[in-house]
């Protein structure tokens, strides 16, 4: 009996992760496999959902007050692997918005706990500015290519 639930186990996961791939390959889903169990599984699929040609991150800079703007190192704010804490600082901003207008309205919400979080931590910040930085893959490191050469910085917002 143990045996047959192993197999019916293990049959029903290689179901549930073929139905994945079969829906992050061509988009189409199988039959009678629940949609949260298909999301599940799909997040697994990360590696196949595509490839990125840039990479790209968030780039925070506070006022301070001589007039001098500072990075803020956001990677002490997401104690995280690269991947993980990039994913986190993304999916906090744009996690499904409907309109710019309410983009900017995280974005916004975003650099006033930034400010916070930083005043709380003994910087006296008096603006924060946020941008979007992108630049070229290579093949030695994420950040290899992360130069004046190749990045290319969006201004986002300022707060106050």
């Amino acid at each position: 009996m143990k045996r047959v639930i192993q197999n019916v186990g293990l049959f029903l996961y290689l179901l549930l992760t073929a139905a994945a791939f079969l829906y992050t390959m061509v988009r189409v889903r199988m039959p009678l496999i629940p949609w949260r169990a298909l999301v599940y599984s799909y997040v697994m699929m990360a590696p196949y959902q595509g490839y990125e040609e840039v990479n790209a991150d968030l780039y925070a800079e506070g006022l301070l007050p001589t007039g001098v703007w500072e990075l803020i190192d956001l990677d002490t704010l997401y104690p995280f692997v690269r991947g993980e804490a990039n994913f986190r600082r993304e999916l906090g901003r744009n996690t499904y918005p409907t309109s710019d207008a309410e983009q900017a309205t995280r974005d916004r919400a975003f650099a006033m706990r930034l400010l916070a979080v930083r005043h709380a931590a003994g910087r006296p910040y008096v603006a924060v500015r946020l941008s979007h930085d992108v630049w070229p893959v290579s093949l030695e490191s994420f950040a290899a290519l992360r130069t004046d050469l190749f990045l290319q910085r969006s201004p986002m917002l300022q707060i106050p």
